[in-house]
């Protein structure tokens, strides 16, 4: 269940926008993706046989990649963004997701974007989008699979699975146990349905 229940302001600098694209327009896009105003953003890549949660480093940097019973290995992002079904690329100014859909044709990649205007207009090929207006934000925290002691430094350790979790945040345990959140943004209207969910960022503290 999520935590907090912030409403947030400055409401009107948010834009919806979004396109259906062919995988070449949708590269490009990406590619073209300021680097001053993704600095600081993660990345999640959901694919048929395996899956990356990291940094952001950029379409020519390099991700973990993760499979099932093997160790993660470097992938560079450029590779990937042909073979995974679908992903997010997101801060806390905004968030790009996509999604493949066969059946759309040539232009099977949905992708969305929410954020700030400033972010958004970066984004040539996504049309604006209405649907925000009757919608209010809502900040929220889930928390993530298990917990960093100072004896798993940099891992997330849940015993119930079992399995060790690597996320992209810096903690230092320090002795304490520290949980990894994901904070996110509901966006809900009058009647508190939420229509969409945007990721802002990873976050870890002591509980």
């Amino acid at each position: 269940m999520p935590s907090g229940n912030n409403e947030l302001s400055q409401r009107g600098v948010y834009v919806l926008r979004a396109a259906d694209l062919d995988p070449d327009g949708f590269q490009n896009m990406v590619a073209a993706l300021p680097a001053d105003l993704w600095q600081t953003a993660w990345v999640w890549l959901d694919g048929v046989d395996g899956f990356s949660f990291d940094y952001w480093p950029s379409i020519k940097g390099q991700v973990l990649w993760y499979r099932a019973a093997r160790l993660p290995s470097k992938r560079v992002v450029e590779g990937l963004l042909g073979q995974v079904i679908g992903g997010r690329i997101f801060q806390p100014q905004g968030e790009l997701r996509w999604r493949v859909l066969p059946s759309l044709g040539p232009n099977r990649i949905r992708a969305v974007f929410l954020g700030r205007d400033e972010l958004g207009k970066t984004l040539d090929p996504l049309e604006p989008r209405r649907e925000l207006e009757t919608l209010k934000p809502i900040r929220a925290e889930y928390r993530l699979w298990g917990q960093q002691t100072s004896n798993t430094p940099g891992e997330w350790i849940d015993l119930r699975i079992p399995h060790r979790f690597r996320y992209p945040t810096p903690a230092n345990a320090s002795g304490a146990r520290i949980r990894a959140f994901l904070e996110v943004e509901l966006w809900q209207d009058p009647s508190g349905q939420t229509h969409f969910v945007r990721f802002c960022q990873v976050i870890a503290k002591v509980v």
